[in-house]
C-alpha cells in the first residue's frame, strides 16, 4: 500500500499486511516498536544496543505513529494500545 502524505513531501510504502494481524496490537508494551528500519518515514539513530533508531511510521493518512522504536532483534512489529489511547 502506498501512502502519500503531502506535509511529509514524500511517499512511504508500508508492506500490505505487516500491521494487519491482531497479534501486533499489544496492551502490555509502552512504546510502538518495529523490527525493520525501512518502515520509517523519518528516523534518527540512537546510541543504544537494543534500540537502533527512533522515528515516525505512517500506517495510513489517519494513523501516524510518532516516537516508534526500532528493535532489530524483534520478530514482530508492535503497536502499543496504551500509547494509541494517549496520542
Amino acid at each position: 500500500m502506498e501512502i502519500a502524505i503531502p506535509s511529509l513531501g514524500n511517499s512511504q510504502v508500508v508492506p500490505e499486511g505487516i500491521w494487519s494481524s491482531s497479534e501486533n496490537l499489544d496492551s502490555g508494551c509502552t512504546d510502538h516498536m518495529i523490527c525493520d528500519q525501512s518502515l520509517f518515514t523519518f528516523s534518527k539513530a540512537v546510541n543504544n544496543r537494543t534500540v537502533t533508531h527512533i522515528g515516525k511510521v505512517v500506517l495510513s493518512p489517519d494513523l501516524i505513529l510518532d516516537n516508534v522504536l526500532c528493535v532489530p532483534y524483534f520478530q514482530l512489529n508492535l503497536i502499543s494500545i496504551s500509547k494509541l489511547t494517549l496520542d
